[in-house]
């Protein structure tokens, strides 16, 4: 199978349709979906309009501590998609609640930090 690569063009419609549609990347052919999921800028503005864009985030990136932590940083919820044996680590859970109480602190919400602690607490 002849691999196509996507022009500069495409690749700026592409990152603007992933700014704009949660379902953009089931929009894109199988080609332009496996270069944008290998792109973890991509993939941060994929997760930034549906968080769940991430499922689709391959193994190199999803083992990518320090890529998984920026995209933590960004979106607390990120979590979810990282493995469950990280969360043994002491320094790994307390940057995910410092990162899970700034989100709550930005908009001034107790409720969510409940949210966010007891998500952590059952990873």
């Amino acid at each position: 199978m002849k691999r196509e690569i996507m022009s500069t063009k495409r690749y700026e419609e592409v990152l603007n349709m992933l700014e704009t549609d949660k379902k953009a990347i089931e929009k894109l052919s199988s080609s332009e979906r496996q270069e944008i999921i290998r792109d973890g800028y991509a993939m941060k503005i994929a997760a930034a309009t549906d968080i769940t864009n991430l499922r689709h985030l391959p193994k190199v990136l999803r083992q990518d501590k320090s890529f998984m932590c920026s995209v933590i940083k960004d979106f607390p919820l990120a979590m979810s998609y990282c493995y469950k044996t990280w969360f043994q680590n002491k320094n790994f859970v307390e940057f995910v609640r410092d990162a899970a109480n700034a989100e709550a602190k930005k908009y001034n919400s107790p409720e969510m930090k409940k949210l966010y602690n007891k998500l952590v607490d059952q990873q």
